[in-house]
């Protein structure tokens, strides 16, 4: 006798008894929150660029630096303090609140400066601090087998949201303008909240010590984090770099900002069509054959091609209309990476880190050393922009330069990796036995991470046997 599908889809994304729940209000989780990012993506960058010109830009990433930074300190501080469930909700509410509070002040004055300008430092905050309070969940609810299963699915719940509001974009703008949009995701922040609240995420190990600060991270987990930390400023310079190309040239091309916004949802739909392909056929193979490293390389790789391609025709005098073409697909390449395998890399890479530390490395790399890449950036351009010597050849260029870096550190994440795993199986070649020992039955440990271990060192057969 067969058994029902839903135990079979069970066993197929390795849930343990009680894990469905858990896995449904994540998944819906994530798909409002498409829904709310999407849709204030649009209107915030739109609004902004009725009041302001694009060369302000690079402010919104100084105050996003700022803003973010501290909200993010202060997520890992209350999931110290007050457990994972209430730091997760408890931020979620606070977004909400902060759109019900934008969209009362636009419908007072449309056309305030400040409230333009806050927009596109609000979606950050919001992107920031949405990710990793889903991400944060995922992490303490799986284990490290089962986020690498979970993570395209969860994705593709994320870009369903997207697309959804994507390809509607449109209808959503004519019926209710882009002011009350904001009070739309205000809206769906605070189901979000509910939702995350209602995830049983558990007791984090030493919960007992929250009080306290973790213990010293040791040497081969620190050196992965560094080596993590670094790749992440390099990533978010060049996707910033890019960013500032991509609204330059929709500014002048859409100067009326419901066009715009109706332009930006299209865009950002359409996109996401590609990462839903993506995600479905090549996230999961990709993760499983090349390990964090692979997913690492997808980002550096794609946007590196796009926007060589660009500075290419750009050089060789192509038409105005093909080098915007290859500029939204640079963009593109950017928006189809992160969340296909730059994301989901890096929610598995912190699980080789003890688990005191995991909330605290997420918080590190989204809300304290991307927010300060950005921040860099817009010093960076308001430099240049001084100088006078500002423009999409010098950006497009600069992101020539920053691949020479950016694809070495992917490798350098790549071989620091391993041996973190090393590290909390034991250290040293005994690590390696040890887990050979964990997986055969023969010896208590972390099963999961041991056979993470013995795939990332090619010590696993087809089978799932250790050689």
């Amino acid at each position: 006798m067969s058994s029902p599908p839903l135990s079979r889809l069970q066993r197929h994304l390795g849930l343990r008894p009680g894990q469905g729940l858990p896995l449904a209000l994540l998944g819906a989780q994530s798909a409002l929150l498409g829904i709310a990012l999407i849709c204030f993506y649009g209107v915030a960058n739109a609004r902004f660029l009725d009041v302001w010109e694009p060369a302000d830009l690079p402010w919104t990433y100084i105050a996003a630096a700022v803003v973010v930074t501290a909200a993010s300190l202060g997520f890992a501080g209350a999931e110290r303090r007050l457990g994972l469930r209430i730091a997760a909700s408890g931020s979620l509410a606070l977004l909400a609140l902060i759109g019900a509070l934008q969209w009362w002040g636009l419908r007072q004055a449309p056309r305030a400066p400040a409230l333009a300008f806050i927009g596109p430092v609000d979606f950050r905050l919001l992107w920031v601090l949405g990710n990793l309070a889903l991400w944060s969940q995922v992490n303490a609810v799986f284990d490290i087998q089962q986020v690498k299963r979970l993570t395209p699915p969860l994705i593709l719940a994320f870009v369903t949201g997207v697309l959804g509001y994507g390809l509607l974009s449109g209808v959503a703008v004519a019926a209710l303008g882009s002011t009350n949009l904001v009070g739309l995701v205000a809206g769906v922040l605070g189901v979000v909240a509910l939702v995350a609240g209602l995830v049983p995420t558990g007791e984090r190990p030493a919960k007992g010590e929250v009080a306290t600060a973790p213990e010293r991270l040791p040497r081969a987990a620190l050196g992965f984090v560094i080596v993590l930390l670094v790749y992440d400023a390099i990533s978010t310079f060049a996707a910033y770099v890019v960013d500032y190309a991509f609204l330059s040239a929709v500014d002048q091309r859409f100067p009326d900002p419901d066009a715009s916004a109706v332009f930006l949802g299209r865009y950002m739909g359409g996109m996401t069509l590609a990462v839903v392909v993506v995600t479905a056929l090549l996230a999961g193979p990709v993760m499983r054959r090349w390990g964090v490293k692979g997913s690492l390389l997808a980002n550096p790789a794609s946007v590196g091609l796009a926007a060589v391609s660009a500075l290419g025709a750009l050089l060789l005098g192509a038409p105005d209309l093909l080098i915007f073409a290859l500029v939204v697909l640079a963009k593109g390449a950017n928006e189809t990476a992160v969340p296909t395998f730059t994301g989901p890399g890096v929610r598995v890479a912190v699980l080789a880190l003890p688990p005191s530390h995991q909330v605290r490395a997420l918080s590190w790399y989204d809300g304290v050393v991307a927010p300060l890449a950005i921040g860099l950036t817009g010093v960076g351009l308001l430099v240049v922009q001084r100088l006078g010597v500002v423009g999409l050849r010098e950006s497009l260029g600069l992101l020539a330069i920053l691949l020479v870096a950016w694809v070495p550190l992917t490798f350098a994440v790549g071989r620091a990796y391993p041996r973190a795993v090393r590290e909390r199986l034991g250290g040293g070649p005994a690590a390696l036995d040890r887990a050979r020992r964990i997986v055969a039955g023969q010896e208590d440990g972390d099963r999961a991470l041991a056979v993470e271990l013995l795939q990332t060192e090619g010590a696993l057969t087809d089978d799932a046997s250790p050689r």
